[in-house]
Formats: C-alpha cells, structure tokens, sequence
C-alpha cells in the first residue's frame, strides 16, 4: 500500500514523520501526475506502466492531503462557491446539509 510504502521512505530518508508525505506517479512524456491514495497496491500502479516508459514515482510531500478532513467544511466549500441543486429532491437543503452530503460522498469512497 501507497502509505506503507512513505513510510518506510521516511525512515529510510530520516525525514519528518507526518501525514503530509506522498507516492506521486508521474506520466513525464503525458506532463501528468497522480496522487496516490493511501489505500492503493504501488506494485498494482506500476504493473499498468507500459514496458519502457518513462514512467515512475516520485516520493514527495503533499500539504492538502488531509485538508479536506482537517478544516472546517465552509473553509473548504465556500457558501458562494457551493450552488444549489434546482431539482424538487433537494429543495430546502441547507448549505451545511449539502457539505455534509459531499463529505459523506467522499469519505464512502475512500473506504
């Protein structure tokens, strides 16, 4: 798993532990890169490379990782950023019912 994995970068590194470290996949010759997620197989990840590619994993820290579970919801989900749904299934939602929905939505799908 991606989080077992920095942590033995950690220590191996002798850096400061905290959660803020990352697996980053970088795509060089597609200029992307994907933040790993604590939970995935880095052995799975890499087993899609294709064979000679240019592909690889930079170990580096990510401040925002945890930002979403760490600060308050309308820090995050402003109430101007944050439109209401027009249909009749969510009229009357309140704008702290419908952060409340988006976090419960993200923290189902991480699980």
């Amino acid at each position: 798993m991606a989080r077992h994995v920095c942590e033995m970068l950690v220590q191996k590194t002798h850096s400061l532990h905290d959660d803020c470290w990352s697996l980053v996949e970088v795509y060089h010759h597609l200029s992307l890169e994907r933040i790993l997620e604590d939970h995935e197989s880095v052995v799975e990840v890499q087993a899609t490379w294709p064979v000679g590619g240019d592909s690889r994993f930079v170990f580096r820290k990510n401040y925002a990782k945890y930002e979403l579970f760490k600060s308050s919801p309308q820090s995050i989900f402003p109430e101007v950023m944050v439109s209401r749904c027009q249909d009749t299934a969510n009229k009357g939602m309140s704008h702290l019912e419908l952060i409340q929905v988006i976090i419960f939505f993200l923290y189902l799908r991480n699980k």
